[in-house]
Formats: structure tokens, C-alpha cells, sequence
């Protein structure tokens, strides 16, 4: 059986987060036309190598500096 190729929308849907942080954690895809196509194992694996806690809580630096 093959696995199938998720959407953007698909993969936010997936994890419980906005597709804007699907772009922002850049999680590896492949390009089909000119869009991103995801693997949910590709996904998985890349998730677990960054958030070794199985990206229970993902949090972002926020830039302090800003004003």
C-alpha cells in the first residue's frame, strides 16, 4: 500500500495547527506543480529529529528585541 500525499491544508488538519505554521516549521515536501506536497511519515520523522519530545509542545523564540 502506498502512502498518501498530503496538502498543506490535509497536513495542518493532521497535526491540530494553522497552515501558516505548517509553513513556518518547513517540514520536508516534495513539489508537485507549484505547490508543496507532504509525506506524513517524511513529517513524522522530521518532527521527532526537532522536538525530540515528539513535538508535544512546540514553542517559538519570539525576537524580544522587536518593538
Amino acid at each position: 500500500m502506498t502512502e498518501p500525499i498530503l496538502t498543506k491544508k490535509d497536513l495542518a488538519r493532521k497535526l491540530q495547527v494553522s497552515e501558516r505554521t505548517i509553513s513556518r516549521l518547513n517540514p520536508p515536501h516534495i513539489r508537485v506543480g507549484c505547490q508543496n506536497r507532504y509525506l506524513w511519515s517524511e513529517v513524522l520523522a522530521y518532527l521527532r529529529g526537532r522536538y525530540p519530545d515528539e513535538g508535544k509542545v512546540i514553542t517559538f523564540p519570539t525576537d524580544k528585541g522587536a518593538a
